[in-house]
């Protein structure tokens, strides 16, 4: 017998005696012996060797395994993004043969709909969702986690933190590959201090424009161009 994926749904039952059924299998995706739960990102996951210490200590003298799951996954995008996967599983209860789908949305598992008994075996379906700025957000940040998740920071850069623009109030060591925030330290003494070209540049800038427009660069008006804005009665 092959293997199969799974999909977990606590809310699951039987259309037939109601008794709760949690696993439902499928052959229609890559049959690896993957289990998802609602809530989670539909894609397989990386095989990392089981050290020897660790096997042994878990599987005593026993050669097997010698992978197991990690949370890596084989890819940032889903193996479904909107659609039903269809899935099967017999009743303990009442023995009836079920079919029903797994509802994908966004690529996770949304849980198990149109569950029915003694039915042909369902076809694979395709949701459209129409595409607007909240759902490419969603996206965004989903992919986003995901890079975050998987990515080994291994190149980092201590860099200020803002809350506007030239407000600094601490600083945060940043993965320069996904941009996750590994460390922070607030607080105005972890600040780096202004340099005098942070201080005087934006004073300086409107000063000149005051001086511009008072005609104090061609030397015209009341003032010299050594002469500070003051008022004159």
């Amino acid at each position: 017998m092959g293997m199969v994926d799974a999909f977990r749904d606590e809310d699951a039952e039987c259309p037939k005696c109601h008794a709760k059924i949690t696993e439902w299998q499928t052959k229609d995706l890559e049959r690896l012996g993957e289990r998802w739960d609602r809530g989670d990102f539909v894609q397989y996951r990386k095989l990392k060797r089981i050290h020897e210490n660790e096997r042994k200590r878990k599987y005593d003298d026993s050669p097997f395994p010698l992978f197991q799951t990690s949370k890596e996954f084989l890819s940032d995008a889903p193996l479904l993004i909107n659609g039903k996967i269809p899935v099967h599983t017999s009743c303990k209860k009442c023995h009836a043969w079920l079919e029903g789908y797994a509802k994908i949305l966004d690529g996770r598992f949304a849980g198990i709909v149109e569950a029915e008994a003694d039915v042909k075996p369902k076809q694979r379906v395709l949701i459209k969702r129409q595409i607007t700025a909240q759902t490419l957000r969603i996206d965004y940040e989903r992919r986003l986690s995901l890079l975050q998740k998987s990515c080994s920071h291994t190149k980092t850069k201590w860099m200020d933190v803002e809350w506007a623009p030239v407000h600094y109030y601490g600083r945060a060591l940043v993965c320069l590959r996904c941009e996750k925030r590994l460390k922070v330290r607030p607080g105005w003494e972890s600040v780096r201090p202004l340099t005098p070209k942070d201080t005087r540049g934006p004073s300086s800038n409107v000063r000149k424009a005051k001086k511009s427009f008072f005609g104090i660069d061609r030397g015209s008006g009341p003032f010299t161009k050594d002469d500070e804005m003051t008022d004159h009665d």
